[in-house]
């Protein structure tokens, strides 16, 4: 099952909320501060959902999961964690993706007690702990994401296929209520936009929604296509709308829109990975 399902976050953590202060102000930082990509609990299971399933959907799309080991863990909510482990991780941890902190000393279940553990217990070597728990989560391998708005089908087939095939994860969307729809539950880095999404006079909605996603989320790079566009909307685009590139809809779109996108993902890895 988990090799059909794209990974989001580098670790999931589960804790007891009794711990929750150095969860929250000493390992979260940690983590966060070595460039890792954490799903945690009070900033990101969904509102209203069942905790057990946000618990479920949290190890599932995490390449690594923390448990937090300390008395109150152990009597509360390992019971329960131990049994979606069994479901969604390898059983016996084959693969390394259940990583244990032992925070304070405990006795441990016999089904984690075999495993080795980074030991918060012991003060006197703290930092070389730290060291440990980051070196075994790692990073995942970063897919950049775009979301291409047009709503010709058979350029989202060609372009989006091209994309894909290259390995980058494309949410297609034909109008600007979709794009925004996809843009208020996904994480984007590009955002490839027909010039004309509607089929009347001088439209230029991609345009507009441009400008929108600029305002909404200027972090995304925006890539403007168009079948005809002129010399004023191109540099409107480009002074105005935070567009990174504009490209002609000719034979070799779909390469040239590739080459551009690659250039911009290596940026992109650079920053991520500082």
């Amino acid at each position: 099952m988990l090799g059909t399902i794209q990974l989001e976050y580098d670790v999931f953590i589960s804790y007891s909320h009794h711990d929750k202060d150095w969860v929250r102000n000493t390992l979260l930082p940690h983590l966060e501060s070595a460039g890792l990509k954490v799903f945690i609990d009070f900033r990101d299971f969904k509102i209203g959902a069942p905790s057990i399933k946000e618990m479920e959907r949290g190890i599932v799309i995490s390449h690594k999961t923390i448990i937090v080991l300390t008395p109150e863990y152990l009597d509360s909510e390992w019971a329960e964690f131990e049994t979606l482990i069994t479901q969604t991780l390898s059983p016996a941890n084959k693969d390394l993706r259940l990583l244990p902190i032992l925070k304070t000393q405990c006795t441990l279940p016999v089904s984690i007690g075999y495993m080795n553990y980074v030991n918060f217990a012991d003060a006197d070597n703290e930092e070389l702990q730290w060291q440990r728990l980051i070196k075994s989560i790692g990073h995942l391998e970063y897919i950049p994401r775009v979301i291409l708005v047009d709503d010709e089908p058979d350029v989202q087939k060609t372009i989006g296929g091209l994309l894909e095939d290259n390995g980058y994860k494309v949410y297609p969307a034909e109008d600007e209520d979709s794009a925004f729809t996809i843009l208020g539950r996904k994480e984007v880095d590009f955002a490839v936009i027909d010039i004309h999404l509607h089929d009347y006079g001088e439209d230029e909605g991609g345009l507009n929604l441009a400008k929108a996603i600029h305002t909404f989320a200027p972090q995304i790079q925006v890539i403007i296509l168009s079948g005809y566009g002129t010399k004023r909307q191109i540099i409107r685009s480009f002074k105005e709308l935070g567009v990174v590139d504009f490209i002609e809809k000719t034979p070799d779109m779909g390469q040239r829109l590739l080459k551009t996108i690659k250039e911009l993902s290596v940026n992109l890895r650079r920053e991520i990975s500082q």
